[in-house]
């Protein structure tokens, strides 16, 4: 969700032209279940949220998560995030950006009052996030996602919820970002940071739209073209482990409704595509 780049008029070719929402029907000899793409970090403008969600929640008996990230806010937790994102012993980020990328991130902390020792220690997807969250929260754009309302309703309402994988796996992908490509990684996030407001406002309006083809040029492609390994583990890998706990829903007599990640569902390798090559219909609920 970091990474997102597009002129501005690509904007403006979209808007109120697309009358769709994030939510998909998949459905195959009689059996169906919905799948939402979700953006993990709104604020209280963006509610409420397109029709189409609670069309799906209603007629689903089990709500699917990507994984139980309630955990990560446990205190029991806290030991393992921190022994999975930050270094180890002496190590600090002057091991492992090149002297211009450092010098760029100190610049970065100082102008935001962020002392650099406060970060030293994190590994980039650690100080990527932590970053990012510092601009959301500048912008107001630090409130609950559709991810998190869901929960919460799900909870409330006591529907089944289940999940598509461990946090374990997902803290495991954020120690790992950037690794082995530090200076790159850092280099660009600091970039995208300068440009937060303007590209988090274009993400949100093609994710509200259902417009999957403004949100991969708005949100993936420059990201797939300059670290594709990454891009690989994220999304690819992900959504190819996804598939067959999908597919198994989509044989049993429940209805499910899966929520993840937008950027889960665009492009060749999205889970929309996946599912249409496996000859599933596919279709937009608005």
């Amino acid at each position: 969700m970091k990474f997102k780049y597009i002129i501005f008029i690509f904007c403006i070719l979209f808007v109120n032209v697309y009358a769709q929402s994030p939510v998909w029907k998949i459905s195959k000899n009689g059996s169906h279940l919905f799948i939402a793409g979700t953006i993990h970090l709104l604020n209280k403008n963006d509610y409420p949220l397109p029709k189409a969600f609670d069309y799906a929640y209603k007629r689903s008996s089990t709500i699917v998560f990507e994984a139980d990230t309630n955990k990560f806010s446990q205190a029991s937790f806290r030991p393992l995030i921190l022994r999975k994102t930050l270094y180890s012993k002496n190590k600090t980020l002057e091991d492992y950006l090149d002297y211009k990328t450092l010098k760029e991130l100190k610049v970065y902390l100082k102008k935001e009052n962020i002392p650099y020792s406060n970060v030293a220690k994190f590994k980039p997807g650690m100080l990527s996030i932590t970053l990012m969250m510092q601009e959301l929260k500048k912008l107001s754009l630090l409130g609950i996602g559709v991810d998190e309302y869901y929960s919460k309703k799900a909870l409330k309402d006591k529907k089944k919820i289940k999940f598509l994988e461990s946090v374990f796996k997902q803290l495991d992908f954020l120690s790992n970002m950037g690794k082995n490509n530090e200076s790159a990684f850092v280099k660009y996030m600091l970039k995208d940071l300068n440009n937060i407001e303007k590209e988090f406002s274009l993400m949100k309006e093609a994710w509200r739209q259902g417009n999957n083809e403004a949100l991969k040029k708005v949100s993936l492609d420059s990201w797939k073209d300059k670290f594709p390994k990454l891009y690989h583990s994220l999304l690819i890998k992900r959504n190819k482990a996804w598939m067959p706990k999908i597919v198994k829903m989509l044989a049993n007599k429940e209805v499910e409704f899966i929520l993840f990640g937008a950027l889960h569902l665009v492009g060749e390798h999205g889970v929309l595509s996946l599912l249409e090559k496996k000859g599933y219909k596919v279709e937009n609920i608005n």
